[in-house]
């Protein structure tokens, strides 16, 4: 829920020019509560959890090693370092970027190139959508490592390998390493191959759900590597595939916003399970995150779906 109110406060401030609302320039008393429970997680992440482990410590959650719910804790570490001037927040979060990519696998794109690579979303699956908001952190960890570091170069080679294996896809079913007789492809390794993960229309499908090759288009992994991670890394490299895939994802999700705000959790195979908030939360850093870098398709309407958005929140 923490996450929602942060997306709503981003809709409503970030991109006043859009939303022709004004800025906000001093700082009030909603300002100050947020920035006294952002320095209480912050300090709770920072001392307790051993985030650059990848591994966390003093947490009731199992899933001490998904790399989508660490790399959001290594992202509140960035962004505090900024907002409170504590570069020891920023050393952590620089720590975790190291280990995500010392975990990286390396895997041959679908024409043979060595040039791929993928992640354990942490729980013996690897879901391209969990994968997308740990690459977007590793992006920020790029921006905010010191200029021509062995880091930043370490980030920036991570990123690309992954961005190859969404869009060319893989020649074999990646192994399952992270526990004992896990596999990816239920049918047997290397039964399961596809050219790329992206759609025609925009959309990307989840590398591998429910132990099956996945392809078909999920609202989740447009947002996260489709809209989000791929609009970094347009920022960050200047190239125009980037930028292309960016815009059409953000087009894609911008499509299917109901008329009450909401975007449908699409997924194969479906689930009664309703996904309302994920689907509102993660999209909208997507198509915030592509109009900020000012490649949204001209045609498509922001406003007009955003406020729907807003609205629904």
């Amino acid at each position: 829920m923490f996450a929602l109110f942060t997306v709503l406060t981003i809709l409503l401030t970030a991109n006043a020019d859009t939303f022709n609302e004004p800025r906000l320039t001093t700082e009030t008393s909603t300002h100050q509560t947020a920035k006294s429970i952002l320095l209480n997680i912050t300090e709770w992440i920072y001392l307790t959890t051993d985030l650059p482990s990848n591994n966390l410590t003093n947490v009731k959650d199992h899933l001490k090693r998904s790399i989508f719910i660490n790399g959001n804790l290594a992202r509140i570490l960035l962004a505090s370092s900024t907002i409170f001037n504590r570069p020891e927040y920023l050393e952590v979060g620089l720590k975790w970027c190291d280990t995500l990519v010392s975990i990286q696998n390396d895997q041959d794109t679908y024409d043979g190139r060595h040039a791929g690579g993928w992640w354990d979303t942490g729980y013996s699956d690897l879901y391209i959508a969990d994968t997308g908001t740990a690459v977007t952190c590793l992006a920020l960890c790029y921006d905010m490592a010191p200029t021509n570091s062995n880091r930043a170069t370490n980030y920036m080679q991570a990123m690309l390998k992954f961005g190859e294996f969404v869009v060319n896809g893989t020649s074999t079913t990646p192994l399952c390493k992270f526990s004992p007789g896990c596999q990816y492809d239920s049918l047997g390794n290397n039964t399961e191959t596809t050219k790329t993960w992206l759609l025609e229309d925009g959309s990307l499908g989840d590398g591998y759900y429910m132990h099956n090759l996945n392809l078909p288009s999920y609202t989740i992994s447009t947002a996260t590597t489709g809209g989000a991670f791929f609009a970094e890394m347009y920022s960050l490299t200047g190239r125009n595939d980037f930028k292309n895939m960016a815009s059409n994802a953000a087009g894609w999700l911008l499509k299917h916003v109901q008329k009450n705000g909401t975007i449908p959790y699409y997924i194969y195979p479906p689930t009664t399970v309703p996904h309302e908030y994920q689907c509102t939360s993660y999209s909208a850093e997507a198509i915030i995150d592509v109009d900020l870098r000012g490649i949204m398709n001209p045609s498509i309407n922001v406003t007009k779906s955003a406020s729907k958005m807003i609205e629904y929140l």
